[in-house]
This record gives C-alpha cells, sequence and structure tokens, in this order.
C-alpha cells in the first residue's frame, strides 16, 4: 500500500485551510452546547434576540451576564456520571484466558494497566467518567485518537497508548477506518530572527497530528512564515486506524461521513431561551429591585454659588460645569451623612416634608421572568425525562408531568450504550497497540480484552423522590411487593457507603413473610387463620433475627442464597415459638423450681 501520510497530501490542511465537508455543521452541533456546558456568554443569541439594541447595553449585557444554563448541563453530567455506580457496571477481565506469555507477567496486562496504571487517572474507568463524558454529551462529532505517550521503549517495556479527544473544530479530516488529520491545541516552540537579525523564540507555534492504518505523524511549525515539519512518527502496523468517532444518535450522512447529535440535543432550545431571558432578568433586577432613593434640592453650591458652571471657564469657548456639584447647582447628598434642610427664603415655596422619600417600583416582572426561567430549566430536564432534577418541580401549579422512569431509564440506557462502546473501542486498540509483537496470533491478543457489560439498573433517582413514591404508593394501596421492590432500592441508596447495613436491610425487606402489614394486621390474620404462627412470629421478629444472624454468622450469612438465609431465619422463629408454648413453660417450672411461682407451687 502506498504512503499516504506525504507532505503533498497534508499540506492543503496544514497550510490552505481544507476541511472536511462536514466542518461547518460539526462545529455548529458542538457550539450550540458547548456555551452551556462551558458557561460561556452567549452573546450571538443576546446580539439576535436584540438587533437594533444600542451597543453601550449590549456590552452591559454581557459584562454581567451569568452563565445559570450551566448548572443544567452540570446536573445531567452528574446523573450520567452515576452509570459507573450502577450494580451491573463491569469490565470484566477473564485471567484464567490470559496467553502464556502474559500469565506471568501480571503486572503488564491491560487489567493492570487500565486499573491500576493508566496514565493521569490511575484508571480508564475514571477518564472515562470524568474526561470522556463530557465531551461525548456536548460534541457528539469529536473524536477519541490514540497515540502512545512515548514511542521510544525498552525491551522488556509496553507502549502507554493514551485516549486524546479532539472536538469538532479541531478535525480537519476524517474519513472512517481510513484516516485522521487533526490540530492539537498544543503549542510548539520555534526560533526566528527579526528585520535587524537579532534571534527570538515563538511558543504559539501549531501543531497537527496525522494518522492512517499503519502510521501516526507528529507536525510542528518551525519559523515564523508557519512552515512545519514533522517531528516523529511511529508506524503502528495495526492495520486499523487508532481513532473514532465518540457517536451519539444518528442525524444524517454526506456520503460516507456520519454525522452525529447528542442525546441531550433536545435541552438546546430551552437552555437558549433561558439565557436570553437571564440577561433579561439581570436587566430587570437593576431597574426594579434596586432602591432608588430621591432628595429635595436644599442647599444650593457654594462653589458656583447655584450657577452649575465653573467660574473660571466662564467667557470661555469651552465653559466646564462646576466640579463641585457636577452641574446639578445644588449640594449632593451622601447616604450616610445628615440632610441638612435650610429653610425658605422669602417668596420661596415651602420645603417638602419629608425632602427625601424611595421611588416605588413594580417588582412583579421580576416574579414572572424568574418564573419563566425556571420552567425553561423545568422543560429543558423533561425534554430528556430528568425532571426530578429541576430544584422547582412546578408539580404544585399542574403543568409539571411525573417523572416517566422507563423514558428515564431509555435515556441514560442509550448513553450507557454509547459509553460501553467508546470504552471497547478503546480496550482494542490500546490491546493491539501493546500486545501485536509479543502474541502475533490475534485469536490469542484477543484473551486480553475485557467484556464490558452495558448495564440494565441505574441509581438515578434521588432519594426524595423514592420517598415521596413510596409514600403515594402506601397511600394508594399498591401492592406489597412494589413497595417493597421501592424500598430496596431506596435502602441501595441511602446506604451505598455502607454495604453492611445495606445487605442487612435488603435481607430484611426480602425474608419479611407478611411484608407490608400494619401489627393490627398481622394479628388479625394470625387470629382467623390466615397465617401460620412460623410467619407471623418471623415477620414480627425479622429484624432482630436478621441483626442477630449476622452477628454469629458474619459475612457467611450475607453470601448464603436466600433460601439458606430463610432456613436460618426459620430456625430462630421455631425456637421462640418452642419456647413460649405451655409444654416448653412447664418443662422449665421443674427444671428450675425456684423461679416457679408461689400461687403455681399451691
Amino acid at each position: 500500500m502506498p504512503q499516504l501520510l506525504t507532505p503533498a497530501f497534508l499540506t492543503p490542511y496544514f497550510k490552505d485551510g481544507k476541511k472536511h465537508k462536514s466542518y461547518v455543521e460539526t462545529v455548529k452541533i458542538m457550539r450550540r452546547l458547548k456555551v452551556h456546558a462551558d458557561g460561556e456568554i452567549p452573546e450571538d443569541l443576546i446580539k439576535k434576540q436584540r438587533p437594533s439594541e444600542e451597543d453601550a447595553t449590549y456590552k452591559y449585557r454581557i459584562s454581567i451576564y451569568e452563565a445559570l444554563t450551566e448548572e443544567v448541563v452540570g446536573k445531567i453530567l452528574t446523573s450520567l456520571g452515576k452509570i459507573r455506580k450502577s450494580r451491573d457496571w463491569h469490565i470484566n477481565f477473564n485471567d484464567d484466558q490470559l496467553p502464556s506469555k502474559l500469565k506471568t507477567r501480571t503486572q503488564d496486562t491491560l487489567r493492570a494497566y487500565t486499573e491500576t496504571e493508566f496514565p493521569f487517572f490511575k484508571n480508564f474507568t475514571t477518564w472515562l467518567f470524568n474526561v470522556c463524558l463530557k465531551n461525548y454529551v456536548v460534541d457528539p462529532n469529536g473524536i477519541v485518537m490514540v497515540i502512545p505517550l512515548d514511542i521510544n521503549v525498552k525491551d522488556g517495556e509496553f507502549i502507554r497508548p493514551y485516549p486524546f479527544i479532539f472536538n469538532s473544530d479541531s478535525i480537519l479530516e476524517f474519513v472512517q477506518d481510513k484516516y485522521v488529520v487533526v490540530k492539537s491545541t498544543d503549542n510548539a516552540t520555534y526560533s526566528y530572527k527579526d528585520k535587524n537579525g537579532k534571534s527570538h523564540t515563538g511558543y504559539d507555534g501549531k501543531v497537527y497530528y496525522a494518522a492512517d492504518t499503519n502510521e501516526i505523524q507528529r507536525w510542528a511549525q518551525i519559523d515564523a512564515e508557519g512552515n512545519l515539519a514533522m517531528t516523529w512518527s511511529y508506524q503502528h502496523n495495526l492495520n486499523m486506524l487508532p481513532a473514532y468517532k465518540l457517536g451519539g444518535v444518528f442525524y444524517k450522512a454526506l456520503d460516507t461521513d456520519i454525522i452525529f447529535k447528542s442525546r441531550c440535543n433536545p435541552i438546546i432550545g430551552r437552555l437558549n431561551m433561558a439565557a436570553n431571558e437571564i440577561s433579561d432578568l439581570q436587566a430587570e433586577v437593576t431597574q426594579h429591585v434596586h432602591s432608588e432613593k430621591y432628595v429635595h434640592a436644599t442647599s444650593e453650591c457654594t462653589s458656583c454659588q447655584g450657577t452649575g458652571l465653573n467660574e473660571a471657564t466662564i467667557g470661555s469657548e469651552n465653559v466646564l460645569p462646576c466640579s463641585t456639584c457636577k452641574g446639578s447647582r445644588y449640594l449632593s447628598v451622601s447616604p450616610y451623612k445628615h440632610i441638612i434642610v435650610t429653610p425658605p427664603r422669602p417668596g420661596e415655596a415651602a420645603v417638602p416634608n419629608p425632602p427625601v422619600g424611595y421611588v416605588q417600583k413594580d417588582v412583579q416582572i421580576v416574579k414572572v421572568q424568574d418564573e419563566r426561567i425556571q420552567n425553561h430549566f423545568y422543560y429543558a430536564y423533561a425534554a430528556i425525562s430528568m425532571e426530578n432534577l429541576s430544584r422547582s418541580p412546578l408539580n404544585q401549579s399542574g403543568i409539571a408531568k411525573e417523572v416517566d422512569r422507563d423514558e428515564q431509564h431509555v435515556f441514560v440506557h442509550g448513553n450507557a450504550e454509547d459509553l460501553v462502546a467508546i470504552a471497547e473501542k478503546f480496550m482494542n486498540i490500546a490491546n493491539e497497540y501493546r500486545y501485536r509483537v509479543l502474541i502475533t496470533d490475534e485469536s490469542e491478543r484477543r484473551k486480553c480484552l475485557p467484556m464490558i457489560n452495558v448495564p440494565q439498573k441505574y441509581d438515578i433517582l434521588g432519594s426524595a423522590y423514592l420517598i415521596d413514591e413510596i409514600d403515594k404508593a402506601t397511600k394508594a394501596g399498591a401492592n406489597p411487593l412494589i413497595i417493597k421492590n421501592l424500598q430496596v432500592e431506596l435502602a441501595g441508596k441511602q446506604f451505598s457507603d455502607n454495604p453492611k447495613l445495606k445487605a442487612e436491610l435488603q435481607i430484611t425487606l426480602d425474608l419479611d413473610p407478611l411484608f407490608g402489614l400494619t401489627d393490627d394486621q398481622k394479628m388479625s390474620r394470625l387470629q382467623n387463620k390466615g397465617v401460620t404462627q412460623l410467619n407471623y412470629t418471623i415477620s414480627s421478629g425479622i429484624g432482630m433475627y436478621v441483626r442477630r444472624a449476622m452477628l454469629e454468622k458474619g459475612e457467611e450469612f450475607i453470601k448464603l442464597p436466600p433460601q439458606k438465609q430463610m432456613e436460618v431465619i426459620t430456625d430462630y422463629a421455631q425456637a421462640d415459638i418452642d419456647d413460649m408454648t405451655p409444654s416448653a413453660t412447664v418443662k422449665k417450672m421443674i427444671a428450675t423450681p425456684d423461679a416457679v411461682p408461689a400461687t403455681a407451687v399451691a
């Protein structure tokens, strides 16, 4: 195969501004959400909303703008970050099937590299959720390019491949499975001479990376004219492109170039509206909430004798205002000084009483605007079934819908699938980088790869929401099994950092045969022979029995299957029943006559 990454091929990208055909569209997709995710000032939005606004007013809006929409995106990212806390999120390596050449080198396995030795973050999962997640949500057309951190490794060492993310505005070309050209955010240093022949060092040199299925190159600026030279080249010989798109929801395709939109794209419209109205709200607060004090003039300025003019400039071509009263003719009054009211002169009107006051303003518009902004936030969350994240759920006003857990599950599951795909692609490329020389058999190399399951159970909803759901279900007389499952979920959330207590609560709920019944209901069923004495005893003392089992048997009890756990609890309950039978009482009395009451002897 002829070499593709030649200077003739790359120069149009480096110096002539050549870009792929979907560049403009992918950058637009990224920037629409990035402005909110990064807390940037939406200058274009504000300008388009008020095209006839004076520049001074526009600049004032920009100077006081606060990016409150960043809070919305931040909460969504935090919730999606909980995917890693799902009970079934696992990156499973099977050490038993490792190739023989790695079985004695466990410190060099892919597991060791990605779980304990991963550069900068210690483990790959942390990078996936701390770095990749936000880029994936904001810029689905960004790419991950896996580049070795060091290409000159010593004998016995392995390449350390690292996933670098390049956003859409840095991607000059990307052809799936063939080649990629990107501009780095790094800067190169270069030397140059000025017109006097004096040497200087430039620190703003451009850096580019290019890769195909066999090679990676790094190019850097070498002079003030913008010329570039290849600083290093690495023949990876993977026979595949070590780069791939982050991905998202399919939007459209331009020939073979697939364009994605973020799964969070539906929130953008509401956030744009909120951003515009936040700017209006800030202006309204300034105009309608800040107190404005007025003072009736009481004393003429002694410097200008009430003329308002600088006497030294009177009669000249450039008459200036009085430097003391600034041309107002009256002395200014500080809010921290006494106001001195002089009596009226003959013929003057009486001094107003009081001589000071405050302008009364209508603050209702501020309240309305604030409610509208909160509504925009709420419906932004609702667009992706994340209503529970809103600070003001608005359900008291009757316009909010309940959180649809199925819809939320679909949204979160879609993101989880994409993240797993990103992780699997990196693992595959990293595995080839590290072991293609040591393990020449591809089928053997693949045994180093982990299985990454897409989780099915997500811990997204907050505790307050679950408590409210339990209360509603209880009042509505829902099936006890539904209530029990909600309580199990709540226990898992509340005590996620205390596995032993979490297990105790879950076992208590699972083994209670009369869960959901009150003490009176349990007694009524026992008297009517609706339940056995054994089940009644177990249910009445389930918490005590589980605690006793955990104290006596420790972790072993937690590890037992539910049937065996139930056998232990049943033995405890049966022993209590036997102790409470009349025959057992008589036997105890005979065995310990000193304890027999006098009435019993008589």
